[in-house]
């Protein structure tokens, strides 16, 4: 919240604020200050408040009017009370005065936001150098500069969607710009005005919460709870004579800290319900809440920028929101936001209380089901008509493990089954829990015949607890997952949760592939991976061989991946080196001529040693990246570690993605090294002069994502692209086109991107904004070339940058 505060000086009798031992008085001449706080508003006229004219000469007076800014929207509900009063603190010549002034509340406005605030100030000496330092409320007596007390409670209140940010929670401070005393500190004409921005020592983040499509939900206390970070500090203080604060403005010291904050709501009202499932229709983050539309949810929390991680190997934080409702609990993960002081973060959270028929997610029902014994056991459902096979328990899912493991054709023929269930659907009808028990993966074969080759339907159930701690090699390979050597023509609805793989030791194998869902699907069968989902920890480490790992796929040759979302926490240690890399990615390890399509991966890759790493790919030697995004953090320490928001290592085409995680590439230098770390691709190599003339295509991306890399002797580093290759075919082509891609300002933390021509890689800014008309950018449902961005596309910029169109499916 930003207030514009003018001061200006008139002649007035002696005062003695300050004692007198320390200070010798040029002159005895008060400043009266007058202070108008403005702040534009193109919505609300200002309130307006009657001159006060001094009784006493000695009297200062001060103007306040509270207003809403532009960028600093912290508060809609701040009011000035009775007996309110602002502190205040003067430096002269780089030394504060003890002692502390006082600016107390006299009259007020019927609104409360305006007011008359009166008390005592001065210059010090005349024609020298003054700041201004003031903070607010001043609630109890404060004479050192250095500690300002601060107190945000761990627990706070909102009364149904009023009674927004209380004004203790508030702590606003300011400093003026250096301001020199007039030479004749008795004639206020002579004076000069001073100009202060006040703005809030806290952020603030504000819910947005929508009911899909039910009505009748009520929310009476939230929680939100940081895994690596802290929310709220008690008993903390400002130092307004740090060097930093004219730049940090509010940095918070001492205290206790919590990584939880409560708030609790009395008299809720019914959450208005959205026709959407991850955004709520008409709201728009940059304006107040619309009742109608959501119901807004206010919390004052520390700013993150000034809050160390408790665990910096973990390179991010994610926050857990746990709702409880008239209708049960419900819990979501978000991926933090980077919040500065007296900045408004606004998140918009739909709450599924049911199933809504989509088969992808089946949030309403949380039964995990039996655990598993142990014990394998035949389907009693095998409809020979139809071609399907119904799986109601573990021990039936192990079955088919086995009889695809076990080359089973006479059993499977004596059932009426074709072989490796070729033309069959395998159908999930509940919840499947392992129970933690070791799983062999379906399909450790290594030829294309012996595998699984029909569907697997998950009907949107979960398999819970998948537990692999062996590598289940076949000869000198090794595939891990639910599926290892996977031939299958569909897997879709499947949603593993809960899930551990690892730690595994590939070191003794040629080549290994590790998936969440499967290790591996070669180009021969196509497999098509739809709607399926991955959360849980994978960690594996391999000796000089290459090996793909990924949260959906490790390996995906043909085929396609779409609508797929991966939460995992991949941890790998590769002993590779030089140009072999070990592959990591958020839902592909690798991929060859496979299409990924409108995917999600919001968990962790971390790498020690050398990878190509990236938030959806590691490495990509053809195929495509089309509408997907990335919330993950990457991290790699190898020399030669190509990491990307998107993809790390690429030959493929890229088109109308975005990254927000972190990416992070602290390796050492050496003779070594050669790193590419990008927002959206790590190293972009050549395609083929000879087979494909245009080769790989970079469109209509952007990254917010922080970067942090450190350089050596041949790393390269870009808000887009950390390395790119580029190359003119015999026919004349310009190959590996960068087209219509953009970066937040100051993502870098110290580099500029390559090749940053207009048009190619863009920094974000007023002037520079995308547009639902530029190439690459266009408003659809994914079904049309270049039309894969939302309709509710942001115009200008703001907090709300532009969205996927599956990220607001009707």
């Amino acid at each position: 919240m930003k207030h514009l505060f003018s001061f200006s000086s008139c002649q007035s009798r002696k005062c003695a604020l300050f004692p007198a031992k320390k200070i010798q008085w040029i002159c005895s001449a008060l400043l009266a200050l007058l202070v108008v706080v403005s702040c534009k508003d193109d919505e609300t006229e200002q309130p307006k408040v009657n001159p006060y004219i001094p009784a006493d000469p000695t009297e200062v007076v001060l103007n306040a009017t509270i207003t809403t800014a532009e960028n600093r929207n912290l508060m809609t509900g701040l009011h000035w009370t009775d007996n309110d009063s602002i502190g205040l603190f003067v430096k002269l010549n780089g030394d504060y005065i003890s002692g502390g002034y006082l600016l107390k509340a006299g009259t007020l406005s019927n609104e409360g936001k305006t007011g008359i605030f009166t008390g005592s100030v001065h210059w010090e000496k005349k024609s020298l150098q003054h700041n201004f330092y003031a903070y607010y409320p001043k609630t109890t007596e404060v004479n050192d500069a250095a500690r300002v007390p601060v107190s945000l409670p761990a627990v706070q209140n909102q009364n149904g969607i009023t009674d927004t940010y209380r004004d203790a929670y508030n702590v606003l401070v300011a400093y003026s710009k250096v301001v020199t005393a007039p030479k004749d500190i008795t004639k206020p004409e002579l004076n000069k005005p001073v100009e202060m921005d006040f703005i809030s020592a806290y952020s603030a983040l504000e819910f947005r919460f929508a009911s899909y499509k039910e009505t009748g939900l009520t929310i009476s206390k939230i929680t939100i709870h940081s895994d690596n970070r802290d929310f709220t500090v008690q008993n903390g203080f400002l130092d307004l004579t740090k060097g930093d604060f004219e730049t940090d403005y509010a940095k918070i010291y001492g205290g206790i800290r919590s990584d939880s904050v409560v708030l609790n709501i009395a008299n809720p009202t019914e959450v208005p319900v959205s026709t959407r499932k991850t955004v709520i229709l008409g709201n728009d983050g940059s304006k107040p809440a619309d009742p109608k539309l959501v119901f807004p949810a206010y919390f004052l929390v520390l700013p993150n920028i000034n809050v160390p991680m408790k665990d910096e190997s973990k390179l991010d934080e994610r926050w857990t929101v746990t709702l409880e409702t008239n209708k049960g609990p419900f819990t979501r993960v978000f991926t933090r936001r980077e919040m500065s002081p007296g900045q408004k973060y606004v998140i918009e959270y739909v709450v599924l209380t049911t199933d809504d028929g989509s088969g992808a997610v089946n949030p309403g029902d949380d039964d995990p089901g039996a655990p598993w014994a142990g014990a394998i056991v035949q389907p009693e459902e095998i409809d020979n008509a139809n071609k399907t096979i119904a799986i109601y328990e573990p021990g039936q899912l192990a079955w088919v493990a086995k009889m695809v493991n076990e080359k089973s054709y006479t059993e499977l023929n004596s059932l009426g089954v074709d072989s490796f269930f070729r033309e069959y659907t395998v159908v999930l009808e509940q919840n499947i829990n392992l129970g933690a028990h070791e799983w062999t993966p379906i399909g450790n074969a290594s030829t294309y015949k012996d595998c699984f080759q029909g569907t697997l339907d998950g009907k949107g159930y979960f398999i819970s607890n998948l537990t692999i701690k062996s590598a289940h090699d076949v000869g000198n390979y090794a595939y891990v997952g639910l599926f290892g050597y996977c031939g299958a023509k569909a897997i879709k609805n499947v949603n593993v949760k809960n899930a551990n793989i690892g730690p595994i030791n590939m070191a003794d194998f040629g080549m290994s592939y590790v998936g969440g869902i499967a290790a591996y699907a070669p180009g021969y069968h196509a497999t098509v991976f739809s709607k399926c989902s991955f959360e849980g920890s994978i960690t594996s480490s391999t000796g000089i061989h290459t090996y793909p790992t990924g949260g959906i796929v490790g390996k995906a040759e043909s085929g396609s991946i779409t609508e797929c979302v991966s939460s995992a926490k991949i941890n790998g240690t590769s002993a590779t080196k030089y140009s072999a890399l070990a592959d990591m990615g958020g839902i592909a390890g690798s991929i060859a001529g496979c299409r990924i399509k409108a995917c999600r991966f919001d968990g962790e890759l971390k790498g020690t040693g050398n990878w190509n790493a990236g938030g959806i790919v590691g490495y990509a030697s053809g195929g495509s990246v089309i509408a997907c995004k990335n919330e993950g953090s990457i991290f790699s320490d190898g020399a030669q570690a190509q990491l990307g928001g998107i993809v790390g290592d690429c030959r493929c085409d890229i088109v109308a993605c975005y990254n927000t995680g972190a990416i992070s590439a602290p390796g050492a230098a050496s003779a070594y090294d050669s790193k590419g770390v990008g927002g959206i691709v790590g190293t972009q190599y050549t395609g083929s002069k000879v087979l494909d003339a245009k080769g790989n295509l970079l469109k209509a991306c952007y990254s917010t994502g922080k970067i942090t890399v450190a350089r050596g002797y041949n790393s390269y580093a870009g808000n887009i692209i950390g390395q790119y290759n580029s190359f003119v075919s015999s026919l004349g082509v310009v190959c590996n086109e960068v087209i219509n891609n953009y970066y937040l300002q100051s993502t870098m933390t110290g580099d500029t991107p390559p090749d940053s021509q207009p048009g190619r890689v863009t920094k974000f800014s007023s002037t520079a904004w995308p547009s639902s008309s530029m190439v690459g950018w266009g408003i659809g449902d994914g079904s049309g070339d270049n039309k894969y961005w939302n309709k509710d596309f942001p115009l200008s910029p703001g907090m709300i940058f532009p969205t996927l169109y599956w990220e607001y499916i009707e």
